[in-house]
This record gives structure tokens, C-alpha cells and sequence, in this order.
């Protein structure tokens, strides 16, 4: 779980729950629930140390036990405890494992199961207590050498492997739930069995008794619980109501090891570098496991160099969409990995992607819950049963990697910051290394022109004469990169620019553009999937960003410089109501140059977004209207810098409604002119 760091006196404030899933809030005013899993979270959290000032012999054991929840003392419950709980607990774990050869209990109090459970044939016996004074009671009281103090799993254990492990009442308490069950999973046996007891929620009002801030941090629900161990390698094999009426005995085994990941990417080029980020996080996370990507073919070997990837299987969209009998041939091929788990993490979901997910056969099926981009709701909710979990992702512009960070927190990581990765094999840098050779470039002396996008509507005419001034200045040269259908953009682009230039557009894979843009000083295009590939070699960049997906995809990194249009009709998913994507096709190259030049001679924290300005963009009756980013960029590090031309005023009389009518009139031609003037370079 995310939180802030602070000192022994201090609370904090928890940010979200074990699973990664954001809080809201419960009937209970001090605490919150999980979104995603229904946890409920103590809004203030304990430091370790409050925890240990507080489980103390005397503090807990004595003056809270007695006083505040009014249960007898830790002396009287050693006793009473063997009439009832001990033998009912010793019964349960009896009827998994009769005779445990050693035996853990996180949390033994003052020890009496310990000793009941070597009365009846554990031949070792070890427990864990907060507190040394009450380790030292339970020591004395039944005789028991192996007690140890300090919270779990931070202490030192007289054996590092157990074949029984049981906590009662415990778990709630755990500040880290994920670490401390994955601790139990590393010191239990392989054949190892555990019985765990703890509040179960089951939709009560504030008045819960086991609303208890000073000691339950977590409370969990059944799915919950089940989700929580299964992260942590502990398979719950049943889970039955506890001793007490709002408790559950949650029982199972160490959970098998996974044997096959399917990783399941079938989206684009940019999509693809942004996930790769998630692969050396997946392998550690199920490191005894074969990983193997579903992608498209044209993408395949971005997979393929991973040194975390050890198959991948690449297909053609079109064909398994109308190709029935290609469509069941890769289905076949993916049923026949047998997968263990597989990841679906891809946020704007489709039909053929869930099919292939779902046909997978996985154990575990995890997908994003997603948005509708590309998907009926009624189709979404038909195939959701059919996952065993959904991730949910809160904010509809939430950056793609924040989304894949959500996706890792529900498999129980905590990656840090993610970045847009793509990996290189020698031959590849074999192959930049030459291409600059022999055609007599100096690399930091060349800037990498990407011009096409994925679709005719996001392509845009003008970036060579963007350009042009740029590499007159500074003595630059041009390569243009992209697919084989954009050569003849490219040409037009570079020709434009009138700079000297190399078209590559159709010569180059993809591990071959990505060696190129990693040797030169810059890289300047569309937003497609090569912005993220120049993100992932490390070379400052200028995007022209449309509106469709603003800032979902483009910028994540102080590498990119921005180029936009700033219009009312942002964020349309590219369902573009207008006769063409004005946000794009009609940026004024003014402001493309002027990020360039900036990317070029300046270096910053933050990212740059040049917009045009107001004054730069008259729209007729039909066209979208100027508008700011102010609550777009709101709270990100973001610098707007705003490109403007000097134009003549027109005066203005407040009453006079046909002065009004001739300078919209006026207002219209001068538009007219300026678009005809702008694209024609005069």
C-alpha cells in the first residue's frame, strides 16, 4: 500500500489500497473503502512505530484490553482460551495437517495454542508476538523457547520453513498486507498448509464492531481476501465463518507455481513501447514463468529483442476478423500454451481481443474494465463474467502509463515510475552505425522527420516547411522514417523542407528506425507510435499532438516538445465531427518551428507545449472554436507557451450592431487570406 512516510508522532494518510485501487468514502467516517476490491482502508495510518508502542504488554494487553474493549487480561485469557477458541482452531488445522512437523503462528498472544498444538504432536512450535514482555509471558507461561518479538515478517525466525502457518486475528493488523502474506508464502513448505482468521465485511452499518482504527488497518470482504492471497502465491481452497460471528477462517495451500504467462498486447506500435514497460516488472512478479506475447505481426519485433519474452505470437488483424478458419487456427495456438495467467492490460478493450483473452483458457484471465471506445456496453458486460478479475482504472484522460501502473498494483507490484521501452540487439546498433556511414551524416547533426500518422485524417502536409528555416540555421539534415504508404508524404515533407534529406519511409524495421533516432539530435513527427519510440532511446522530440486523445497518450516525458491547436472539440476519441481534424491539419507551422527550435537550444524540467494562439485561428461558422488548456494541463508539469503573430486591431463600438456585423465580415476574409497566404509560403 501507498503511503507517506512520517515520524513516530505523526499519522498517515493512506493514498490507496493494498490492491493499487483508489478510496472513497464508507459508512464508517475513519475509513475508506477500496473502489476496485472493497477493502476498507484506516484513513490514518499507523507508523511501525505507533504499532509497537501500542501492542504492549501493559499498554494493550492490560489498559486497552480491559478498559476499552472491556475483554479479560492477557493472564485470565490463558486460561479461559483453552474452553473454547484453542480447541476449535487446533480442529481446523488438524483436519488439513494432524501433526505439523513445525508449526508458525504470527500474532501467539501468550502462547496457548502453541502449546496445545505441541500437546498434540507438532514437534515444533514457534511464535511471533509484537511486544518482548509478552513474548517473555509466553515464554514462561507454557514453556515455550521459540517466541519471537517484533512485527512479521521483520523478525528473526529460528527456521526458515514451516509446514503449517496460522495467524488469528492478525492479518487485519498487517500495515503491509502484501508483504507480510508473501512472507508467509516464502517460509511455507511446498506441500505447506496456513489457517488464517480475520473480520469479514459483509455490507454492516458504521455501528461494526470491528470498526477499530487503533488496531484494524485493513478489513476485507470474501472476494477481497481471495484476491489479497492469491497475489501473494497463497491459494485459499476454502473460506468458512470464524469463531466469531464477524470473523472468517480463510484456509488454503501455497499456491503452485506459474508455469505460462500469456501477455496480451494486440494494439499498435506506441501502444506496444509504452507496455513493454510492464514486462521486466510481469517476469519478476511470476519469475518461474514462460512469458509469451499475443501481438500483431508488424509489431512482433519489438516483443521479440525482450530480453523478458520467450515466444511471442504475431497475427493479422484483418484476417482473424474475417478469416473464420485463420481466426480458430490461432486460437488453438493460444489455448495450446495452457497458460497459467493471462494479462490483458489493454484499457480500450475489443471484441477480438477479449476473445482471444477469454479462448486463452487461463486459470487467471486479468483485464482492465476499460472504456467504451471500441466496445458496446452491452458487449463489455457480457464478456466481463468471463474474467476472474477486472482492473479498474479511474480517469477517462488518465496518462497510458499511469493505466499501466494501475494494472501492475492490481498484481500486487509497486513499479515506481514507468517509461516507454523498446530493446536493441547489436546488430541493430550494427546497422544505425553503418546507415550513417555510408551515406557521409554526421548523427548529431540529423533529426529523424516522421510524418505519416495512423490514419490519412491525422497526417499532416507541413512539417518540411516548419522545418525548412530550422535547417537552414543549423545546417541540418532530414531522414524521414515511417511505413512504405507514407514514402510519398515523406518526399513531399523533405522536398519542402528544402533541406538535404534520406527517404526511408518503407526500408526500415521497426528496431531499425528506433537505432537511428537514437543517434540524432532530434526527432520530429506526428503523435504515432515512433514519438514513442524516441521517448524510449532517449532523444528529444517535437510531436504535433491532435485532439482526439490529448494527453492520454502524448506527454509523458520532459524528452517530448508540443505542438498544438488548441480547439473546443479536444478529446473526440477521433470521432472527428468536422470535413477534416482541424486540431491537426491546421496548426500554422509558426508554431511547429517555434518548438523546434526550442527543443533544439533549450533544456527544461518540464514539459513544453507550444500552442497556438487565439489570434491565429479565426474559425468560420462551421469550424471549431479556440479554446485554452488551463483545465487540461491543470496540475501537471506542464509549460504553455503560447506562438502568436502580430496582427492589426480592429476598433470596437460596444452598441453598434452593424459595426458588429462588417467585422465578422472583415474578420472572415482576412481568415480567408491568411489560411491562402500561410500554405503557400508567400
Amino acid at each position: 500500500m501507498t503511503n507517506s512516510t512520517c515520524t513516530a508522532d505523526v499519522v498517515v494518510t493512506a493514498s490507496s489500497c493494498w490492491c493499487g485501487g483508489t478510496l472513497r468514502r464508507s459508512v464508517h467516517p475513519l475509513y475508506a473503502e477500496c473502489t476496485s476490491c472493497g477493502t476498507h482502508v484506516v484513513r490514518e495510518m499507523l507508523t511501525e512505530e505507533d504499532l509497537q508502542r501500542f501492542y504492549t504488554m501493559g499498554g494493550y494487553w492490560h489498559e486497552y484490553m480491559s478498559e476499552v474493549v472491556n475483554f479479560p487480561s492477557i493472564e485470565q485469557r490463558s486460561f479461559n482460551d483453552f474452553h473454547d477458541r484453542i480447541p476449535v482452531w487446533h480442529q481446523i488445522l488438524s483436519g488439513i495437517k494432524a501433526a505439523p512437523e513445525r508449526l508458525l503462528e504470527i500474532g501467539c498472544a501468550h502462547g496457548g495454542f502453541l502449546s496445545y498444538c505441541r500437546d498434540h504432536g507438532a514437534k515444533e512450535v514457534v511464535g511471533v508476538e509484537v511486544d518482548e514482555n509478552t513474548c517473555s509471558f509466553a515464554r514462561s507461561r507454557f514453556n515455550l523457547p521459540h517466541v519471537v518479538s517484533g512485527l512479521f515478517p521483520d523478525v528473526e525466525l529460528p527456521f526458515q520453513k514451516f509446514d503449517a502457518i496460522t495467524g488469528f486475528d492478525v492479518i487485519e493488523h498487517f500495515r503491509d498486507p502484501l508483504k507480510g502474506l508473501r512472507a508467509v508464502a516464502d517460509h511455507l513448505t511446498d506441500d505447506g498448509i496456513f489457517v488464517f482468521q480475520t473480520p469479514c465485511y459483509r455490507g454492516e452499518s458504521s455501528t461494526w464492531a470491528q470498526f477499530k482504527p487503533k488496531e484494524h488497518l485493513f478489513l476485507y470482504n470474501e472476494r477481497s481476501v481471495k484476491r489479497l492471497f492469491d497475489l501473494c502465491g497463497l491459494s485459499i481452497t476454502q473460506v468458512m465463518p470464524g469463531f466469531f460471528k464477524d470473523d472468517m477462517f480463510v484456509i488454503g495451500r501455497k499456491a503452485p507455481k506459474v508455469k505460462q504467462v500469456l501477455f496480451v498486447r494486440p494494439d499498435s506500435i506506441g501502444d506496444s513501447v509504452l507496455a513493454s514497460s510492464m514486462l521486466p516488472h510481469i517476469k519478476t512478479r511470476y519469475p518461474d514463468a514462460r512469458l509469451t506475447v499475443l501481438c500483431l505481426s508488424h509489431v512482433a519485433e519489438l516483443y521479440e529483442s525482450s530480453p523478458h519474452v520467450d515466444a511471442v505470437i504475431g497475427f493479422d488483424r484483418g484476417r482473424a476478423i474475417f478469416n473464420e478458419q485463420y481466426r480458430n487456427l490461432l486460437v488453438q495456438r493460444i489455448a495450446a500454451l495452457r497458460a497459467d495467467v493471462a494479462l490483458y492490460s489493454v484499457y480500450s478493450r475489443d471484441l477480438l481481443h477479449d476473445f482471444f483473452a477469454i479462448c486463452s483458457g487461463a486459470t487467471e484471465r486479468i483485464a482492465m474494465h476499460g472504456n467504451l471506445c471500441n466496445m458496446p456496453r452491452e458487449i463489455r458486460d457480457e464478456n466481463n463474467p468471463h474474467f476472474t478479475q477486472l482492473v479498474e482504472s479511474d480517469g477517462e484522460w488518465k496518462p497510458e502509463l499511469d493505466r499501466h501502473r494501475d494494472f501492475l498494483f492490481a498484481l500486487g507490484i509497486d513499479p515506481g515510475p514507468l517509461r516507454a521501452t523498446v530493446w536493441l540487439t547489436e546488430e541493430d546498433h550494427r546497422f544505425a552505425d553503418d546507415f550513417f556511414t555510408e551515406h557521409g551524416l554526421e548523427p548529431r547533426n540529423c533529426v529523424t522527420l516522421f510524418s505519416g500518422a495512423q490514419s490519412p485524417q491525422r497526417n499532416y502536409e507541413h512539417f518540411g516547411k516548419a522545418l525548412a528555416p530550422v535547417c537552414r540555421e543549423e545546417g541540418l539534415s532530414l531522414i524521414a522514417v515511417g511505413s512504405a504508404s507514407e514514402h510519398e508524404l515523406g518526399r513531399r515533407n523533405l522536398d519542402e523542407s528544402g533541406a538535404a534529406g534520406i527517404n526511408m519511409c518503407g526500408k526500415l524495421t521497426l528496431r531499425q528506425v528506433a537505432a537511428i533516432i537514437g543517434r540524432c539530435r532530434l526527432a520530429v513527427g506526428a503523435e504515432t507510435g515512433t514519438a514513442h519510440i524516441a521517448c524510449a532511446v532517449g532523444t528529444p522530440n517535437v510531436i504535433l499532438l491532435g485532439g482526439g486523445h490529448f494527453g492520454r497518450f502524448v506527454p509523458y516525458t520532459t524528452l517530448t516538445t508540443v505542438a498544438c491547436l488548441p480547439l473546443a472539440c479536444y478529446r473526440c476519441n477521433w470521432r472527428c465531427p468536422y470535413t477534416k481534424a482541424h486540431c491537426v491539419k491546421s496548426l500554422n507551422p509558426a508554431v511547429l518551428t517555434a518548438a523546434i527550435k526550442s527543443a533544439l537550444t533549450e533544456t527544461t524540467e518540464t514539459i513544453r507545449m507550444f500552442c497556438q494562439d487565439r489570434s491565429m485561428w479565426l474559425p468560420l461558422s462551421n469550424e471549431p472554436a479556440w479554446r485554452g488548456l488551463g483545465d487540461i494541463v491543470d496540475g501537471q508539469p506542464i509549460e504553455v507557451i503560447t506562438v502568436a503573430e502580430t496582427t492589426p486591431t480592429i476598433p470596437w463600438a460596444s452598441n453598434d450592431a452593424t459595426r458588429v456585423e462588417g467585422m465578422q465580415r472583415t474578420l472572415g476574409a482576412q481568415q480567408h487570406r491568411h489560411r491562402q497566404n500561410l500554405f503557400s509560403g508567400s
